[in-house]
C-alpha cells in the first residue's frame, strides 16, 4: 500500500461489519462544505461509492476530485472501469485528482508531489479536508441513529429522514453563513472607500 499504510478505503469491495444493516454514510462536499450527495453504506467503504460520487461531481461540471487514496483510485478508474466502459473515461481525462492536504502525509513522497493540492493549478488554498467539517457535525447524531436498526422498519425510515434533514439543515446553515459573509464584505468595502475619501480630505486640510 502507498506509504506502507493499509487504507481501509483502498478496495473495490468490502464485507466488513456484516452485523449491521447500514454500516455508515459516504458524504461528498464542495469547497464551501455544502453536501450535494450522500450514500448509505450496507457494507464497508469501497471504490464503488467513490465512483458514484465521482460521476455525480462530473455531472456538476466539477474540475477537481479529492479523495483520501486518489493515487490508487485513479489507477483503478482508468484501468478497470474506463477501459471497459468508455463512457466513464472523461472522469479522469477531464477532471484532476488531488489528495487532501492532511491525508497526503500518509502517502509516499511521489504521491505527495503528484497529487498535492498546493501544487495543482486552479486549486488555490483549498485543502480538500472540507468533508471532515461535515463529519464533525454528523458524528454527534450517531448516539441516536445507532439504535435505528433493521428489525424495526419504521426506525429505518426515520434514520434516513433524520439524516436527510440533518444534511439539509447543515447546507442551509452554510448558505446563510455565505450570505452573511458577502454582506459583511460589502460593508467592509464601503467602509474602506469612505475611510480613504476622508483620509484624503484630512491630507488636504493639513497641507492648507
Amino acid at each position: 500500500m502507498c506509504g506502507g499504510s493499509a487504507f481501509k478505503a483502498a478496495r473495490e469491495d468490502s464485507n466488513e461489519q456484516k452485523k449491521y444493516d447500514e454500516t455508515g454514510l459516504v458524504v461528498s462536499s464542495c469547497k464551501h462544505c455544502v453536501v450535494p450527495y450522500a450514500i448509505n453504506m450496507f457494507k464497508g467503504e469501497s471504490w464503488t461509492h467513490t465512483a458514484f460520487m465521482h460521476n455525480e461531481a462530473m455531472k456538476s461540471n466539477a474540475k477537481f476530485f479529492c479523495y483520501d487514496v486518489v493515487c490508487q483510485y485513479w489507477k483503478w478508474m482508468k484501468t478497470k472501469v474506463a477501459r471497459h466502459f468508455p463512457e466513464y473515461r472523461n472522469l479522469t481525462s477531464e477532471m484532476t485528482g488531488i489528495l487532501p492536504i492532511m491525508h497526503k502525509n500518509a502517502h509516499q513522497l511521489p504521491c505527495k508531489i503528484l497529487w498535492n493540492p498546493r501544487w495543482t493549478t486552479g486549486m488555490g488554498l483549498t485543502g480538500g479536508e472540507e468533508h471532515e467539517q461535515v463529519f464533525s457535525k454528523l458524528y454527534l447524531y450517531a448516539y441516536v441513529l445507532k439504535h435505528m436498526a433493521k428489525h424495526s422498519n419504521r426506525a429505518s425510515y426515520y434514520r434516513n429522514d433524520f439524516l436527510t434533514l440533518a444534511i439539509l439543515y447543515w447546507n442551509w446553515d452554510k448558505a446563510v453563513s455565505e450570505i452573511l459573509n458577502d454582506t459583511h464584505t460589502i460593508k467592509t468595502e464601503h467602509f474602506l472607500e469612505n475611510y480613504e475619501r476622508e483620509y484624503k480630505r484630512l491630507d488636504v486640510y493639513a497641507v492648507n
